[in-house]
């Protein structure tokens, strides 16, 4: 039955094509933190073209903005105390799984800097060589962009709840946060315009 795990323990290479396959970005570190492999998708998104021969530090392999905030290495400036990644790396190196921990972190894409919401777990395995976490960070940066839009009729600027009720603007906005808007016809706006529709 279990067969596939005899065959991948102690097969290296059969550890990264499995990594590699994840749609999101896998780490694998090292007990103290030490970036020991990137998935194919990690390697992507943080700009790691090369192989996984070289070393880096976890702030080096996400490209983290605070990384040259100190003059010490990485995980010793004063925004690395508040690191949910960093957090949930340490927590699984020390016993303690992270289940999907969300963060927000500023990151360096090039020569932009882009604010970027993950989804953070991290666990621990043990290995002949010592303990390894695999940490695993998804971008949900969409799915947080997506829920701050605020659907609005077009015509009456009636807004849509939860639960598909049409209410005005002004009642809605008293009882949340302002939100970016979008534009669409609420349905009696569709019924008294269709027939302007079939006429164009």
């Amino acid at each position: 039955m279990f067969e596939w795990k005899s065959q991948l323990v102690g097969n290296v290479e059969a550890l990264h094509a499995v990594l590699d396959v994840m749609p999101h970005c896998v780490v694998v570190l090292g007990e103290s933190l030490d970036v020991r492999y990137l998935n194919s998708a990690a390697r992507r998104e943080f700009g790691k073209t090369g192989d996984n021969d070289r070393t880096y530090s976890l702030g080096e392999a996400l490209d983290c903005l605070h990384l040259g905030a100190a003059s010490e290495d990485c995980g010793r400036s004063e925004q690395c105390e508040h690191c949910v990644v960093r957090e949930a790396a340490a927590d699984a190196a020390g016993g303690q799984n992270a289940y999907r921990r969300q963060a927000v972190m500023q990151l360096h894409y090039g020569s932009d800097i882009r604010d970027v919401h993950l989804r953070v777990s991290a666990s621990a395995i043990e290995d002949t060589a010592g303990k390894i976490v695999v940490l695993s960070l998804e971008d949900v940066s969409e799915n947080v962009h997506l829920r701050g839009l605020l659907p609005v009729c077009a015509s009456c600027r009636t807004v849509r709840n939860d639960a598909d009720y049409m209410r005005q603007v002004e009642s809605y906005l008293r009882d949340k946060p302002v939100l970016d808007f979008s534009h669409g016809l609420c349905p009696d706006c569709q019924k008294q315009l269709k027939p302007s529709f079939k006429s164009q």
